[in-house]
């Protein structure tokens, strides 16, 4: 692995991470930010705290460029793993909703699909499907490769 410091976001949304004491990370969609080598190293697997910055970088679907592999691969790779990420939180939302609304006694569509709404997780299952399509097409892509 040979890693740079372009920290790639690979998907359709703009990525604002509070990443660590007032340092803000800022990448628009499908860009990519030029980081320090203080904060490339700190994202490396051997490192401290590594876990904890690679569920950030996974929810976020954002990779550290490694410059012997395909941008593809590793995009692709980055989606899947924001894919997961925000399918647990829809998920885990979804049924505790469910759940709360069958002890309530309210288990209407409506009714679910309304608090589903107010609390931002049909935006997020939006940005889920979206995820997907732009899988497909990298998929695409690196075939054709």
């Amino acid at each position: 692995m040979s890693f740079s410091t372009k920290l790639c976001n690979a998907t359709h949304l703009r990525v604002q991470w509070k990443y660590h004491r007032g340092i803000e990370l800022t990448i628009e969609p499908f860009g990519s930010l030029e980081i320090s080598a203080d904060i490339m190293s700190q994202m490396l697997p051997d490192q401290p705290g590594y876990e904890n910055i690679r569920t950030d970088m996974d929810h976020f679907g954002v990779f550290l460029r490694d410059n012997t592999r395909t941008y593809e691969s590793q995009a692709v790779e980055a989606i899947k793993a924001s894919i997961k990420a925000k399918k647990q939180i829809y998920d885990e939302a979804n049924n505790n909703i469910r759940s709360r609304a069958a002890q309530a006694g309210n288990v209407t569509e409506d009714a679910i699909d309304h608090k589903l709404e107010v609390g931002g997780y049909k935006k997020l299952q939006s940005d889920i499907l979206e995820l997907e399509s732009i899988r497909g097409d990298l998929d695409k892509k690196a075939q054709k490769e």
